[in-house]
């Protein structure tokens, strides 16, 4: 699994208060039991991380914390005592010494091979304006969750809209031109751009997400979730399940559970319970963070689980899972786009 999809296991008992109840497991690898149940999830990016509302695919480390310092410290402190297997916890100082170096690392391309370079002045898409860019727990939400704070602006990337066709002012002189397959791949960027801050679909049977604010269909568009100005993560501890780990989706490298509601009987079946291995809530079960998007391309295979290593095949879950109506023409847009990033 770390060799093919990048994936380490992550070993957790059934929380002692968990609403469920572990009763059946299918392990390919012979190991798993309610005393250690295998999660097998990518690591996430080490940068990148002043712009997070949370960190962990389950959030695991802000369920007793109440910021995302606090998070990102107690993080620092369960690596040292954890992975570097310390006989005591950091001090106050190095643990922020510590953080103020990891919120201090940036990543995003500064070319692509298609459209040439894309961090100079006039495009901004490169790593450098990520240093200023404004930051705030809980900016830019589209649902909601935070109040008192400006509207939710959709437009969360406005790199390429200088690409789409303008027509040139009277007495201004037109742009240089260029060659024809460098005009496609740059039109099919800001198109691609274009779509993921504009196409409007349903977002539907989320649940972290219309089951809490008791709204069966909500508008949104791809920026709704990865809302996060310039970056595309997301500002609070949203946790989502989408579907992706739902036992339905079971590829045959990843064990199933089958999991039973206490208190109703009710049967579910999935690959990763997520956030209800830390908070033991039936609700929980298949939650996971929403990730950032700089750097897309460098963090093959994708989703938690490492489902696909193709971006293709991520545009494709999102446009049947809410029905979007995604052409194989706006899906390819899309991925011109997000591999920019």
């Amino acid at each position: 699994m770390l060799v093919n999809k990048g994936l380490f296991r992550i070993g957790f008992p059934i929380p002692a208060n968990a609403e469920f109840t572990l009763v059946a497991v299918d392990d390919p690898y012979h190991y798993a039991s309610a005393k250690d149940v295998s999660c097998f999830r990518r690591p996430l990016p080490a940068t990148n991380l002043r712009f997070l509302g949370t960190v962990m695919w389950d959030g695991r480390e802000l369920i007793n914390q109440s910021s995302i310092q606090g998070a990102l410290e107690s993080q620092i402190k369960d690596a040292v005592l954890g992975h570097m297997q310390a006989t005591a916890a950091p001090s106050v100082q190095k643990v922020q010494q510590i953080l103020n170096f990891e919120t201090s690392l940036y990543t995003a391309q500064i070319k692509d091979n298609a459209v040439g370079e894309i961090d100079t002045p006039q495009i901004g898409a490169g790593p450098v304006p990520l240093v200023s860019l404004p930051f705030a727990y809980g900016i830019n939400d589209a649902f909601g969750f935070v109040h008192n704070r400006q509207p939710f602006n959709p437009d969360v990337f406005s790199f390429y809209e200088q690409w789409l066709p303008h027509p040139t002012p009277p007495g201004a002189r037109p742009p240089a031109p260029i060659s024809p397959s460098l005009q496609a791949a740059r039109l099919s960027v800001a198109r691609g751009e274009q779509i993921f801050t504009t196409r409007q679909f349903a977002i539907t049977g989320v649940a972290g997400l219309n089951d809490v604010l008791g709204k069966p269909k909500i508008m949104g568009t791809c920026s709704s979730c990865h809302s996060t100005p310039g970056v595309g993560s997301n500002a609070l501890p949203l946790l989502l399940n989408t579907g992706i780990s739902d036992g339905s989706r079971r590829t045959v490298d990843l064990p199933l559970y089958t999991l039973r509601n206490n208190k109703t009987g009710k049967i579910v079946q999935t690959t990763d319970p997520g956030a209800a291995m830390t908070t033991g809530k039936w609700a929980d079960i298949g939650k996971f963070k929403v990730p950032s998007l700089r750097g897309l391309e460098t963090q093959s295979p994708y989703m938690h689980n490492g489902f696909s290593g193709e971006i293709l095949d991520v545009t494709s879950f999102y446009n049947n899972r809410f029905n979007i109506g995604l052409s194989a023409q706006d899906q390819a847009d899309l991925k011109a786009f997000l591999v920019t990033l």
